[in-house]
């Protein structure tokens, strides 16, 4: 009893920090990198807005062919993509750096002159911060600035819509090496329970590259059934290691499949029995298993580190409970377990950790379309 009480503790925290983190989200400003010098950008707009209730998320994209009013159209595809509260990024002119801030409606310009090339190029990053702050901190207060960005826009060459393959996935690098904490259901038919075997559990998941390492710990709720001679329950407590491979992937979805290895404790008690039978002492059973899996997971916002996970999986058990009889001639079978049991999960995954860092474009990970 302690032990599930413990679990639901556990589970009821686990649901409240997520949902407390989510209504306290900062909103996200986006630096759009367009070469290795904005490194240095990227580390001074962070002491900049450091005090501000902002967070800042860096994408990387080499796109140095394209015209100024073609990174314009993309920098506002971008900004929309990640729900940003805007999206910072510059173009070069030969008097210096046009540092452009993208918002949802309006476009702010300002030129940071450059006269030498090299050492104007530390006061050119520390201007351009400072001059991001002002701007950043007007839009928290609800201040419009800059100009109109359908006039900007339409005051410029009509560009070329860019491909949809070249959409970036700024939150798949982080979402790849930061842990994923998570909480859910997992029912399960066992050929026996009259509603099925069903636990509540927590999981810690570790992605890397496109595989997904898994530990998980599930508490099963009581199953009971009886029939004229006897009455029994039956729980569960288990554990699972396993490993996903990313079948496909974009932004907000993702497609996998996977192999674990579990191992369970069952524990049955006799509840009641007919007259002329004596009730068997509680005991427990290990179980091991072997569980293929395909699980779909969802992502809300781009802005949340948050997942959804839905799992179908079969668990082919090696080892399980044998329910029966004492008899003078030995143990009669009188129910068994199905060796395979069908299964199907529902999980929340919350990545606590999930820092923002360059990502690439689709297109140069050489993978298919795939966070």
């Amino acid at each position: 009893m302690f032990v599930r009480a413990g679990i639901w503790i556990l589970l009821l925290c686990s649901v409240l920090v997520p949902l407390a983190a989510w209504a306290n989200f900062p909103s996200v400003v986006v630096l759009w990198m367009q070469s290795s010098e904005d490194t240095e950008l990227a580390a001074r707009m962070s002491g900049q807005l450091a005090d501000l209730s902002v967070r800042i998320q860096s994408i990387g994209s080499e796109e140095a062919s394209a015209t100024p009013s073609e990174r314009l159209l993309r920098a506002t595809q971008l900004r929309s993509q990640l729900s940003a509260l805007c999206l910072v990024y510059w173009d070069k002119e030969s008097r210096g750096r046009r540092l452009r801030i993208v918002t949802t409606d309006r476009l702010f310009e300002r030129l940071i002159e450059q006269t030498d090339r090299t050492q104007g190029l530390s006061a050119a990053m520390e201007s351009a911060a400072v001059v991001t702050r002002a701007v950043v901190r007007a839009l928290l207060a609800g201040e419009p600035t800059g100009v109109s960005l359908a006039e900007a826009m339409a005051a410029q060459p009509t560009p070329e819509v860019l491909p949809e393959k070249e959409a970036v996935t700024p939150l798949d690098q982080s979402a790849r090496t930061a842990v994923l904490l998570g909480m859910g259901w997992l029912g399960g038919i066992d050929g026996q329970s009259p509603f099925g075997q069903h636990s509540l559990g927590l999981s810690a998941s570790l992605p890397v590259s496109r595989v997904v390492l898994r530990l998980s710990l599930w508490a099963g709720l009581p199953s009971r059934w009886s029939d004229d001679l006897f009455s029994v329950s039956l729980s569960r407590y288990s554990a699972a290691l396993g490993a996903q491979v990313v079948l496909f992937q974009s932004s907000s979805l993702r497609l996998l499949t996977g192999l674990g290895v579990t191992g369970s404790l069952f524990h049955r008690s006799t509840l009641s029995v007919s007259s002329g039978y004596e009730p068997t002492a509680s005991q427990v059973v290990l179980g091991i298993g072997i569980v293929p899996s395909l699980a779909l997971w969802l992502r809300p916002s781009l802005r949340i580190p948050l997942w959804l996970e839905l799992s179908v999986s079969a668990e082919a058990l090696l080892r399980r409970p044998r329910l029966g009889y004492v008899e003078p001639s030995g143990f009669a079978v009188y129910r068994e377990l199905w060796p395979v049991w069908p299964l199907g999960g529902l999980q929340i995954l919350w990545s606590p950790l999930t820092r923002s860092q360059p990502a690439r474009s689709l297109s140069s990970e050489g993978a298919p379309t795939s966070s």
